[in-house]
């Protein structure tokens, strides 16, 4: 189990670093359009891995 925890920590990681991208971006119209897919589109690796560890089977 120690690598799916170390792959978590990664990922947390990640969301963070993409965290701070976004809130680099430029506060225009097409920044805050790229910023706000790259959000939802970065963090939702976590989310997957998290249900990917809840499942049974």
């Amino acid at each position: 189990m120690r690598k799916g925890t170390e792959l978590g920590e990664r990922i947390l990681e990640y969301g963070a670093r993409i965290v701070r991208v976004v809130e680099s971006l430029p506060k225009t119209l097409a920044g805050r359009r790229i910023g706000d897919q790259l959000l939802r589109s970065g963090l939702s690796v976590g989310a997957t891995f998290e249900e990917a560890q809840a499942a049974e089977s």
